[in-house]
């Protein structure tokens, strides 16, 4: 694997981590911390 390959491989999974997961991911762990708190 070259390394033009693996940079677009990088960039693809932090932009579908950033993206997709960003939304999801940081709501979810917001909406936990104050469930937390709220306890």
């Amino acid at each position: 694997m070259n390394t033009s390959t693996l940079l677009k491989i990088i960039q693809h999974s932090t932009a579908q981590h950033s993206t997709a997961q960003h939304s999801t991911a940081q709501h979810s762990t917001a909406n936990y911390i104050t469930i937390c708190l709220i306890r």
